[in-house]
């Protein structure tokens, strides 16, 4: 396995090609500037109160299934411009616990089967209604223009502050799925070609979850084909990147693929809920092996690839596999995942562990004065020392400037204090699985969503919403005050 460097540089080099210029050689990238609806609230200690509050407002009834409730409010960041009785055409599903327990995808993934299809059950009448309430004003024949889609990883600012591991994709903590209008033909006179910010490129490429999809897509959809078993459910890799002067896409993911007949949306959705559980069990794994192998770096007592072996036998009993290929395949993934250097945050907390061998904690503390000594030179740096250290990088891998700048930014969020700055941490590895699903094609028949097309995508090292991947473009917005 190559050094990740190494590969993100290449296919930030690759995917560079997809962007229009300036006639100065700079990156353009659609931009759609969205005014928020209202101030979010989801950082209320009374939210729960809140959005029942605003439902019944609206006129939404509160659903619950003996120990899961769901209202329907609209978004406070709204991903769409377009307005429908002076309210985004964005309404969202919300759902929580006894005493408003927190239940995001991810927990609601974990629940025992029957327990999960109770709570998904009124998502799925939820997510009608408010789809139904979307139609009355646009009109039946502008379903298709209708999506449905949410997002799973939601890391906490405590857990973030101790780590300086990212967030995840999901913004608002608590568990809840997007439906909103996108007449992407509208959109196609609204966004404006500006040049961005390296942050800006490194979001919307998703390069990570570029690598991860070339490298393992294969083996990832037959892992989701296996935990599905359906025998009428096509499951398949895809990958699309494509621009023009209005849309500049990167989405990679796996396609889930109705091709018989649709399923109701309380099956799509139990289905993610499914691939979600195994894909997270296996990045949990991954996770604690990444942290015992740096805990047990230079243990004379500990074997690196004994380690790496232990990890590789509990994925593939999470798997039930005994297949030599798979084997194989989770070897590469276990080597990539091991070859990306802990958070500043993340040395920190090995060291606070007293049982750490002296070697190990001697080059924990070299790699954190290391890290401290690179973020005080950057941080010192004139406007034109920064511009000679890009113009360095650049020529020694023979990349734009802007890619150089990209490189640059993952080292200092690798490096930053996240005590400090944990709020500006986006590009380092995400405490849990993160990803995001869409129900991409579907139909209304007798009030009921038939789901033809399930899209799941990762979300690893950005966190990059479901629509700049449909539409190809840059959301940008202020928040309501």
């Amino acid at each position: 396995m190559r050094e990740p460097l190494n590969l993100i540089i290449d296919q930030l080099n690759l995917l560079n090609f997809n962007f229009p210029r300036d006639k100065e050689g700079n990156i353009l990238c659609p931009i759609l500037n969205i005014p928020p609806n209202q101030p979010r609230k989801d950082s209320n200690p009374n939210f729960i109160e809140g959005i029942i509050e605003e439902a019944k407002k609206l006129g939404f009834n509160i659903l619950n299934n003996r120990y899961f409730y769901s209202c329907i409010t609209t978004a406070a960041s709204p991903h769409t411009p377009i307005k429908i009785n002076e309210m985004p055409a964005h309404l969202l599903v919300w759902w929580w616990g006894e005493n408003n327990t927190r239940i995001d995808f991810l927990a609601l993934s974990k629940l025992p089967t029957n327990e999960k299809k109770e709570i998904i059950e009124i998502i799925a009448i939820n997510t009608t209604i408010a789809l139904k309430k979307i139609l009355e004003n646009i009109g039946e024949e502008n379903f298709q223009n209708v999506e449905i889609y949410g997002l799973v990883g939601h890391s906490t600012p405590d857990a973030r502050k101790q780590t300086g591991l990212s967030r995840g994709a999901q913004s608002a903590k608590d568990g809840h799925l997007n439906i909103v209008y996108h007449p992407y033909s509208q959109y196609q006179d609204m966004v404006k070609l500006k040049t961005i910010t390296p942050e800006e490129l490194l979001k919307h490429t998703g390069i990570i979850d570029t690598i991860i999809i070339k490298q393992w897509g294969n083996f990832l959809s037959n892992l989701a084909r296996r935990i599905i078993q359906e025998k009428e459910i096509n499951i398949t890799t895809e990958l699309k990147h494509g621009s023009s002067q209005d849309q500049v896409s990167f989405y990679e993911g796996i396609k889930i693929n109705c091709y018989k007949e649709p399923i109701p949306l309380t099956k799509a959705l139990y289905i993610i809920s499914e691939i979600v559980n195994v894909f997270n069990n296996i990045y949990e794994i991954i996770q604690q092996g990444c942290e015992n192998y740096w805990k047990n770096i230079h243990n004379p007592n500990s074997n690196p690839q004994e380690l790496k072996h232990q990890i590789i036998q509990q994925i593939m009993q999470q798997i039930n596999s005994q297949n030599l290929n798979d084997k194989k395949q989770i070897e590469s993934i276990v080597d990539f995942a091991f070859s990306f250097k802990p958070t500043y945050g993340q040395i920190c907390n090995f060291l606070q562990d007293s049982s750490l061998n002296d070697k190990s904690r001697k080059e924990l503390e070299r790699l954190k004065t290391k890290y401290e000594k690179r973020r005080k030179k950057l941080s010192e740096m004139t406007e034109k020392e920064l511009d000679q250290l890009v113009k360095k990088i650049s020529h020694y891998y023979d990349i734009d400037e802007i890619i150089a700048k990209s490189i640059l930014t993952l080292i200092q969020h690798q490096i930053a204090d996240p005590s400090m700055s944990w709020k500006n941490i986006e590009f380092t590895w995400p405490p849990q699985l993160s990803l995001a699903y869409a129900i991409e094609n579907y139909d209304i028949k007798n009030d009921e969503i038939k789901v033809r097309k399930i899209t799941i995508a990762f979300r690893f090292m950005s966190n990059k919403g479901v629509f700049e991947d449909m539409a190809g473009a840059i959301i940008k917005r202020n928040e309501a005050l």
